[in-house]
């Protein structure tokens, strides 16, 4: 009798839990309704004559743990080759063809803004860095 109240117990306990999960999906970390809810299967079961404690009860609801998982593929290279194509290669040792990467050579953009480059360096009485530009612009880059 007391095997078949637990079972009662614990499709109930799964039914209350489940609800719970569902009720709050979607919502951040409230895990009050989850601990209601372990708490409210336990009083329903004591309810239908179970006799040990909230510790036992949730322990029944818990299985054996499982079996490790299989180790997992990374990447540890990645390369474009020759013919533009990128090449991954995983952990395992295998490698991966993605296919071309690298596009033909495109046309020549327009000419650019001449830039901007330093004409002058010197250090002034104040200790104070100063550089001319190219473009007679003077900066003071502060005591060195």
């Amino acid at each position: 009798m007391k095997k078949i109240t637990f079972v009662l117990a614990l499709l109930l306990a799964l039914t209350l839990l489940f609800s719970a999960c569902a009720q709050t999906a979607g919502k951040t970390s409230d895990l009050s309704a989850l601990k209601w809810s372990n708490e409210l299967a336990f009083q329903r079961a004591q309810d239908l004559g179970y006799e040990g404690t909230l510790e036992e009860f949730l322990a029944g609801l818990r299985g054996a743990d499982g079996k490790n998982g299989v180790n997992g593929v990374g990447i540890s290279l990645l390369s474009v080759n020759a013919a533009g194509e990128l090449i991954v290669t995983l952990t395992d040792g295998t490698d991966l063809n993605l296919g071309v990467v690298k596009g033909a050579k495109g046309d020549k953009g327009d000419k650019g803004d001449t830039g901007v480059g330093i004409s002058k360096t010197e250090i002034n009485q104040g200790g104070e860095l100063i550089l001319t530009l190219t473009d007679g612009t003077v900066v003071n880059l502060g005591v060195v």
